[in-house]
């Protein structure tokens, strides 16, 4: 039987989810400068990659919380909706992902992606 589709995880596999956290950590720092009592980049982006576990962590907002040291906290839904409306925004794709794709439909495959994150 002849090859008819390929399906492709989505994340680490078609984007880059270090790299996507580590943008997000830029736009989450500008939107919560003013409440945070320390906006360094490399303490946001190292708390927000241990908080997300690879999409898998429906807690990640709780986590945000108490890793993150705040002036005035978000409530969780704050953080919830942020994320959930800003991180797609950011997502990095991983070097060469999209001509495999479009390679695979030109012979006329079909392709799928698949992901086993949390869907919040």
């Amino acid at each position: 039987m002849p090859l008819r589709a390929v399906f492709f995880d989505l994340d680490d596999t078609l984007t880059d989810r270090w790299e996507t956290i580590g943008r997000y950590a830029e736009l989450f720092a500008g939107h919560f400068r003013g409440r945070l009592l320390s906006a360094r980049r490399r303490t946001l982006r190292s708390c927000l990659w241990a908080a997300d576990r690879g999409g898998r962590n429906p807690r990640r907002s709780l986590e945000l919380l108490t890793c993150l040291q705040w002036r005035d906290a978000p409530s969780i839904a704050e953080l919830d909706q942020h994320w959930n409306e800003r991180y797609i925004t950011q997502t990095v794709a991983r070097a060469g992902a999209l001509q495999v794709i479009q390679t695979l439909r030109r012979a006329g495959l079909h392709v799928g992606v698949i992901a086993d994150g949390f869907d919040a």
